[in-house]
């Protein structure tokens, strides 16, 4: 029997250390039916935007191999870069995270909707967001 829901795996839920293979063979042998990936503040997770077509591509292989789709992107790196912020950051971010996530097939992407996050929200942040 088909399920009418899809059910994911948060990739911060299971160990940093494992590699994507481990990843995807823990979500399927759970019994989840994708990944979400995260995109967060971290330089880490925040240097994957800027990975080559090779390293997606590997991403993408390992993923089709184990039978688990990459179903969306938790981006959370505008806490740190909030699209309120007087600066073109938060935009060339969401625009490589938009790129990224088309070139892996993830078809939604995660985002909170504020202005700022660490910093007091003000007219100026708000008509920025």
């Amino acid at each position: 029997m088909e399920h009418k829901y899809k059910l994911g795996m948060y990739e911060k839920a299971a160990p940093e250390e494992l590699t994507w293979d481990q990843r995807f063979t823990a979500v399927k042998e759970s019994g989840y039916d994708y990944i979400e990936l995260s995109i967060d503040e971290s330089n880490k997770r925040m240097d994957r935007l800027n990975w080559t077509d090779s390293e997606i591509r590997k991403l993408s292989e390992s993923a089709f191999d184990h039978g688990i789709s990459i179903g969306s992107i938790c981006f959370s790196a505008q806490r740190r870069f909030p699209f309120g912020l007087d600066s073109s950051v938060p935009l060339e971010l969401m625009r490589k995270t938009i790129n990224f996530a088309a070139q892996v097939g993830i078809p939604i992407i995660q985002l909170a909707g504020y202005d700022v996050f660490y910093e007091q929200s003000t007219p100026d942040t708000l008509r920025r967001f």
